[in-house]
């Protein structure tokens, strides 16, 4: 859902549908499970006591795609290095590992 909605053409669009049917077919689509939810509502309570004010809806999708990355070892590759390090601390406090890995969009 989030690379889709950061295609700004349709070029961007058919290279993600070449790279979605790729997972489809290799079985390697990942989803949140029913418990990723409620540790994404813990994740934003803590924050919000933390850190301050958020509106949650403008953060759910990339503690999501986080929690989804750290449940299966895997590197999540973001341009959003703000958000994520701050996921990223959180996830740790709760003993979770999540590894970043920061690209800029050429």
């Amino acid at each position: 859902m989030e690379l889709y909605a950061g295609t700004r053409t349709q070029s961007d669009k058919r290279e993600l549908d070449r790279i979605e049917q790729a997972l489809y077919r290799t079985n390697s689509i990942i989803s949140p499970q029913t418990r990723d939810f409620y540790l994404a509502g813990q994740m934003i309570s803590y924050y919000l006591r933390t850190y301050g004010v958020i509106k949650p809806r403008d953060h759910v999708c990339d503690i999501l795609i986080a929690l989804c990355a750290a449940n299966f070892g895997a590197e999540l590759v973001t341009e959003n290095a703000e958000h994520m390090q701050i996921w990223q601390r959180i996830l740790a406090r709760s003993g979770q590992r999540l590894n970043l890995h920061f690209v800029s969009r050429v």
